[in-house]
Formats: structure tokens, C-alpha cells, sequence
């Protein structure tokens, strides 16, 4: 039996996902730190996107697993893809947000929050340009697309990680890496 699910219910069911996402990150890294040696901001961006690259390899999954078998899949695929995205997200762009106002100088912090920003209007204009591929590729590597392009950024911040968190991250490697009690 095949049931339907209204579009805007989905976005409403993500939306909330999202939410809940930011709040577990949160406490999870709250904990996190009362516990263990708590990574800096950058470290945590870059396992934040290594999360991110393995949201699109669950639709890549979906989309062969149709191919080949000529089944339908359920919600559910989408729902773990939501979540995983969601995971990635809720620790990255918080945690940048975070790192660009604290290392911005006072006057320009305003200036540079809104220059953290501009990453979602690149993104987003990348994912335009990457969804003209959608009905000329095979579902699998559309999505294995989306995956290279994430991966390459994480790649690219775990090889620049040191360099970077030496220029933002004041007194590391020794302070960057803190204990809570």
C-alpha cells in the first residue's frame, strides 16, 4: 500500500529535525566537555563536514538500490538523509558562526558574521548549479556528486586544519585543545 505525505508536511518534519539537531549538538558538546578534551572550532568544522559528505550517500544508496531493483523506497531514506545533513549543519555553521564573531576585530564583526554568511549564498548557488545535472545523470551519481563536492571541502579542511587553527585559534595547538571542569 502506497501512502502519500503533503510536500509542505515533509519540510515542516525537517524544520523540526533541524531544531533538534542545533539542540543536541549543544548538549552533546556540553558534555563533550566536562568529559574529555574538547576540539577546537576548526577541528570540529571538519568533522562536521566529513558528517556532511555522508548525508548524499544515503539517496546515492536509495537511488541505485532502485535502479537495480525497480523498487519503490520508503520515507525513510529521506528521513536519514535529513537527519545526517542535519547532524553536519548543526555543528558547522554554529560553531563558524562562533569563530568568525570571536576572532573578528570589535568593529568589524558585524561586517565579518555577514561574511560567514556568504558561504550559504555559495552553497546554495552550487547546489543550483549542481541540480541542472538531476535529469542527466543516474540518481546514484548525482548524489555521489553531491557527496565528492562535500568531501572535497572537508578534505580541504582537514589538510589546511593546522595552518588554519594556528592563524584563528589563539595559543594552539596547546590552548586550542581545553579541558572543562
Amino acid at each position: 500500500r502506497v501512502m502519500t505525505m503533503p510536500v509542505t508536511s515533509l519540510f515542516s518534519f525537517g524544520s523540526i529535525i533541524s531544531v533538534l539537531t542545533i539542540i543536541g549538538s549543544v548538549i552533546v558538546w556540553r558534555w563533550w566537555a566536562k568529559r574529555r578534551i574538547e576540539p577546537n572550532e576548526i577541528t570540529k568544522m571538519t568533522m562536521s563536514a566529513l558528517i556532511l559528505a555522508l548525508g548524499p550517500l544515503v539517496p546515492a544508496l536509495g537511488s541505485y538500490v532502485v535502479a537495480t531493483t525497480g523498487h519503490r523506497i520508503g520515507l525513510g531514506w529521506a528521513v536519514l538523509f535529513e537527519l545526517i545533513n542535519d547532524i553536519g549543519y548543526a555543528n558547522f555553521l554554529p560553531v563558524g558562526l562562533a569563530l568568525y564573531s570571536r576572532v573578528a576585530p570589535e568593529s568589524l564583526s558585524g561586517m565579518m558574521t555577514g561574511a560567514y554568511y556568504l558561504h550559504l549564498f555559495a552553497a546554495n548557488m552550487l547546489a543550483g548549479w549542481l541540480g541542472s545535472f538531476m535529469e542527466r545523470m543516474p540518481g546514484s551519481l548525482f548524489w555521489l556528486l553531491h557527496a565528492a563536492v562535500v568531501f572535497g571541502a572537508a578534505l580541504t579542511l582537514l589538510v589546511l586544519r593546522g595552518t588554519v587553527s594556528r592563524l584563528l585559534v589563539p595559543g594552539f595547538p596547546a590552548a586550542a585543545e581545553h579541558r572543562h571542569s
